[in-house]
């Protein structure tokens, strides 16, 4: 049981938590700004948020580097109740050792202890396994942004274009319907002077009609 124990540690704290990482994640997280090219406002208010989420991301990987020094230093401490008093040197190199029958040798460790060297593998485990979704979605994402930069960028030309278009197409409509209101002008003006014609034609026909009569 103990064997299995300590293979288990070491796998897990074989996990490299350098500055590395970190790096790898601010880089990832620096491709959205890079891809979204968006209005002034907007890009203000982008490089604030990444700005507060990189103060995060320090936070978090800082707490989250405390925390495996935490679980070792207590796994170190139960290592000295049975006399096994080693330095955080020596707790890495066997760690990275092949060879564990330091931990093991002429170590008869309680139950409690046991226990406690449990739960902070179990720790060790969780905060593994936080940090290595959290760098694959951050791989995601930045993959993503990388095929999908130039689709983003073309999204965007074909948006202003648009909004040109809109432009253009509502003058267009403005003048369509200056002219058909100018048509129906015109198309009435005929129907309006028909009563007058009507009358020119009767005046006409009645002068005609009197200059008959006169000439017999």
């Amino acid at each position: 049981t103990i064997m299995l124990l300590i293979n288990h540690v070491q796998l897990q704290l074989n996990y490299d938590y350098s500055d590395q990482h970190f790096f790898q994640l601010q880089l990832n997280y620096n491709l959205f700004f890079y891809f979204f090219i968006l209005s002034s406002e907007s890009r203000l208010q982008l490089c604030s948020q990444l700005l507060k989420f990189s103060d995060v991301m320090r936070d978090y990987h800082q707490a989250q580097v405390s925390f495996r020094d935490k679980c070792k230093a207590q796994i170190q401490r139960k290592l000295e109740i049975v006399d096994k008093t080693i330095s955080n040197e020596e707790m890495e190199e066997m760690l990275h050792c092949d060879d564990l029958t330091l931990f093991i040798s002429d170590a008869h460790i309680s139950k409690r202890a046991l226990t406690e060297i449990e739960s902070r593998h179990r720790d060790i485990i969780c905060l593994e396994s936080s940090i290595k979704e959290l760098q694959e979605v951050f791989a995601d994402t930045a993959m993503l942004l990388e095929t999908q930069g130039d689709l983003i960028n073309n999204i965007e030309k074909n948006v202003s274009k648009a909004a040109e278009y809109v432009e253009v197409s509502r003058a267009e409509t403005n003048k369509a319907v200056q002219y058909k209101k100018h048509w129906y002008k015109i198309a009435s003006i005929p129907s309006f002077l028909k009563p007058l014609r009507r009358q020119s034609s009767v005046k006409t026909a009645a002068g005609h009609n009197s200059e008959v009569k006169t000439s017999k």
